[in-house]
């Protein structure tokens, strides 16, 4: 999770809520697609991806706004809605209610500026099991990241929320490999950002997982570039009209519009991922890996949210 990213978009937020009090304010529908989608999204909940979120989740006769999935397909937490100053205190008890009626695990509330998780089952008083308590105007924004960590997808999907006490971001030079290569461990999902490609085909990882859930196999270092590209596009966030994607050094093209490498030579066996985008195959493992993950990146996927799976890895 790039904190530098959550921290922006919560600092865009508050700007549009000072801007669209009185819009915002007027209902929930309203609030829903101007705050609280948007910084779901930044926490790795695709809103319109029913693997991920479920709106209206039916709880007996009544129903939740949001239920957050866990790749079980199990609600990790139910979250209600309010429209933009509505209080919530109204609605606390009936938001874990809901929760505990479904065995889930934890329950959110939010009108849009604050934002309150709870951990439902805990048995103490409900201040002492509150996850997260914020106000993205009244509280500066790095603050807010912090806590919205909480509700990362990684972090709530795997059913034991930790919260953040100082951030962590991962920011590599795809011409910097790490001082002291660390191969993955045996039968380990890694995250990109943090994969540490040992070299030799037979150490290669045997899948990679995207955000969505959806897996494709590796049999060459390239198809960790070329798997990224193809499932970006098959979401819609990489497109022709996004061409030329850098390289986080800057000295080369990741995608382009056509089979063209960055100061003008062809590119070294292209491949065609769909009409007006292009990636190359060339390239060691290392420089596949970074070239993905600043793919990822151009279209504004966390790296660390895909992950590959180190199972073949021999000792």
């Amino acid at each position: 999770m790039n904190l530098d990213a959550l921290a922006e978009t919560i600092e865009t937020l508050k700007k549009r809520i000072e801007r669209h009090r009185q819009e915002l304010s007027e209902n929930e529908t309203r609030t829903r697609a101007a705050l609280i989608n948007p910084l779901l999204h930044a926490l790795g909940w695709d809103v319109s991806d029913p693997a991920l979120v479920k709106l209206e989740y039916n709880v007996g006769k009544q129903r939740a706004d949001y239920a957050l999935m866990k790749p079980d397909g199990k609600p990790a937490a139910v979250l209600e809605a309010k429209k933009l100053g509505e209080s919530l205190d109204d609605h606390q008890i009936q938001t874990l209610n809901y929760a505990n009626r479904e065995g889930v695990g934890y329950a959110g509330l939010t009108d849009g500026n604050r934002w309150e998780l709870y951990s439902v089952f805990e048995q103490a008083p409900l201040k002492e099991r509150r996850r997260i308590y914020i106000s993205i105007v009244d509280d500066p924004p790095y603050e807010c990241a912090l806590e919205l960590l909480a509700l990362w997808r990684l972090n709530l999907a795997s059913g034991k929320v930790k919260k953040a006490q100082t951030p962590i971001i991962v920011d590599e030079e795809e011409t910097s490999p790490p001082e002291e290569p660390e191969p993955p461990l045996n039968g380990k999902w890694v995250p990109l950002s943090k994969y540490r490609a040992p070299g030799g085909r037979k150490n290669m990882p045997s899948t990679i997982r995207f955000p969505d859930g959806s897996e494709a196999p590796i049999k060459n270092w390239y198809d960790i570039h070329v798997e990224s590209a193809k499932w970006l596009h098959s979401k819609g966030r990489l497109t022709r009209d996004q061409m030329p994607a850098m390289a986080k050094s800057r000295k080369t093209y990741v995608a382009n519009s056509e089979p063209i490498a960055h100061g003008g030579k062809p590119m070294a066996h292209p491949v065609q991922i769909a009409d007006g985008i292009y990636v190359s195959m060339h390239g060691e493992s290392i420089h596949k890996i970074s070239h993905a993950a600043s793919l990822l990146q151009h279209c504004k996927v966390d790296p660390s949210e895909v992950y590959l799976n180190a199972a073949e890895l021999k000792p």
